[in-house]
């Protein structure tokens, strides 16, 4: 099968793509990533003054490291780490599709003639989506023969539309997961499920880590429900009434940092990238440096959260579609 998979590149799902990308390389034949400041400065400060406005300035610098700060450092640790011999933290969605040979584009509109022409051309069979900003219009939503898959970062139908997992500490007692969802009109976060992660609470405060956390969940569901598209689809559920939120209020960030969350600590956040510098040089041949697979991305993360209460540590990323194939 043809995958188009479609990301807004971010810290929050750079370990996931990473892992995603590994795991599906002969599948995925493009990735297709848009500007988040559609590149116009313009915009970029009006977006910025409404978050500012709106959310406050912690907010408005998460979105910042998140979305934009991110992709630079990520291409500046991935050169330095080469130049040393060392495995980059994390790279760029640029740089690990030219690894794999998979296509990438980067858009600012994605429902242009430009996405559906390149898509057409590469016969794309089916389009998942991974954490993005924009609404797919009825002309791409019914291009690939296989349809439109979503994952999305919380347990739906509860917590759809803007950043789910911050919206899942404040609004759903700290319990979170991973959704995969149909997508055949334009309603948000609406479609039939198809596969759901086990939900799990955590104690952590750090907005990013949670983030990454979180994302990583979706790995294996995602396999998941590639592998068995068609079961998904046979055992698939309408959505009940849940609940939706878009941009959190400055009261909400107050709330959230009551509650001893952080989000835009920049020391911490850049050192991320680089803690590289203090491990052993690991000298690869010139120009490879083979991303983490999901395995070992799931290992590093599980280290960081070995103190949590065994019920909540438990986590199975296995589709609701793959149990009921195995009752079968």
């Amino acid at each position: 099968m043809k995958i188009a998979l479609f990301n807004i590149e971010s810290f929050s799902t750079a370990k996931t793509i990473q892992s995603i990308l590994e795991r599906h390389k002969d599948e995925i034949k493009i990735v297709v990533t848009t500007d988040p400041i559609r590149g116009s400065q313009r915009f970029f400060l009006t977006q910025s003054l409404k978050h500012l406005r709106r959310s406050g300035l912690s907010f408005t610098a998460y979105l910042f490291y998140n979305f934009i700060l991110h992709r630079y450092l990520a291409q500046c640790s991935t050169l330095l780490a080469r130049r040393l011999g060392r495995r980059p933290n994390y790279q760029s969605i640029a740089s690990l599709c030219k690894n794999f040979g998979i296509q990438h584009l980067r858009v600012n509109d994605i429902n242009s003639a430009e996405v559906s022409e390149r898509l057409k051309a590469l016969a794309i069979e089916l389009i998942a989506i991974y954490y993005f900003d924009q609404i797919l219009q009825e002309p791409l939503i019914n291009l690939p023969k296989r349809g439109v898959v979503n994952f999305h970062p919380a347990p739906l139908p509860l917590c759809r539309g803007l950043h789910p997992i911050l919206q899942c500490a404040l609004n759903n007692n700290r319990r979170f997961a991973v959704t995969a969802h149909e997508i055949t009109d334009c309603q948000i976060d609406a479609g039939a499920i198809l596969g759901q992660t086990k939900t799990i609470t955590t104690q952590e405060r750090d907005l990013f880590s949670l983030d990454e956390k979180i994302n990583l969940l979706g790995c294996d569901l995602f396999t998941s429900i590639i592998e068995n598209l068609e079961a998904a689809k046979n055992f698939k559920r309408s959505q009940e009434i849940g609940s939706y939120f878009s941009n959190p209020s400055r009261n909400d960030i107050s709330i959230l940092h009551q509650h001893g969350y952080s989000m835009a600590d920049l020391a911490q956040f850049v050192r991320r990238y680089f803690s590289f510098l203090a491990a052993p040089a690991r000298h690869f041949p010139t120009g490879v440096h083979p991303p983490l697979s999901t395995k070992t991305s799931m290992a590093r993360s599980e280290e960081a959260w070995q103190h949590e209460p065994q019920e909540e540590a438990h986590m199975v990323a296995r589709s609701t579609a793959e149990r009921r194939v195995e009752h079968r």
